[in-house]
């Protein structure tokens, strides 16, 4: 099994944080230390900071990049079903455990089941979404619906190509559509917008529910198998963590040349030892 991130800027001119560096380092080492292979699909600039930390990297230039979940449709056009792609922001503790009785219904693993809230602003942007009327567009869409699925882990099944690719071309045209529209809906609410997580959660995993659900299609939730053990650090709050990343930063810096780094830790095992010896604080 293979893990396989992604990254892109979308601003050329500001690069990313050394914050969101360090995240998707942390996250490769600890993948590796469980036996997985490790990929990076980003942009040079990226590829140029922290590509040293995985197994094998891609180089994605893509010029028409305008949502968070483009990169990750490129790859799973591209991947089988032994590539699990998976947010840099995700930490395993352990092996994941999939559905290990796939058949032909069962298409696709995902990281979780999600209620979009329905007393927010999201919600309002929903609404907005569905008076442009996508079931022109995609005619399994209902309006009525509220559910979701979090691809913050993904594994498509061996059985999943046909449904894939499909998925894949309603992706395409949805957006397509939205980018014609995007003026008018954002004067309605500015949360739909390019580079926007809320349209590409509309575009990417609302419609991915949306057709699973149309066609009766069966998908295993790996959150709510006790024996995945994993942190999801989902959304923008992590960041205001300041003491959070300090401690990533120094468990990287011991992990790569401290005193530490002779014995050659697992990382999680570093983690523990320097916490227990005063030098960092609780991570996860």
């Amino acid at each position: 099994m293979k893990l396989v991130y992604s990254l892109i800027n979308p601003h050329i001119e500001k690069e990313h944080g050394n914050d969101v560096y360090q995240m998707f380092i942390l996250s490769a080492i600890m993948g590796k230390d469980l036996g997985y292979d490790t990929t990076l699909y980003a942009s040079i600039d990226v590829i140029n900071k922290i590509g040293k930390w995985f197994d094998e990297t891609y180089v994605i230039n893509f010029s028409d990049f305008k949502f968070y979940d483009d990169v990750k449709i490129e790859i799973w056009e591209r991947c089988d079903y032994k590539t699990i792609t998976i947010d840099g922001d995700v930490f395993l503790f352990d092996k994941l455990r999939f559905n290990t009785t796939f058949n032909k219904n069962d298409i696709i693993s995902v990281e979780a089941f999600d209620t979009i809230p329905k007393s927010s602003n999201v919600l309002h942007a929903l609404r907005i979404f569905n008076e442009f009327n996508p079931i022109d567009i995609v005619n399994e869409w209902d309006k009525k619906n509220f559910s979701s699925l979090n691809t913050g882990i993904v594994r498509w099944s061996e059985y999943s190509n046909d449904f894939k690719m499909y998925y894949i071309k309603k992706y395409k045209e949805l957006r397509s559509w939205f980018l014609y529209n995007e003026m008018e809906m954002n004067s309605k609410n500015n949360l739909l917008k390019t580079y926007s997580s809320v349209t590409s959660h509309f575009i990417c995993e609302h419609l991915l529910y949306q057709l699973l659900k149309t066609y009766k299609l069966n998908y295993d939730v790996l959150s709510n198998n006790q024996l995945n053990q994993y942190q999801h650090w989902k959304g923008s709050a992590k960041f205001t963590n300041i003491d959070k990343f300090n401690n990533i930063h120094n468990l990287l810096n011991y992990y790569i040349g401290g005193n530490y780094a002779n014995y050659k830790l697992p990382i999680l095992k570093l983690h523990d030892e320097l916490k227990n010896n005063n030098i960092i604080t609780n991570i996860f």
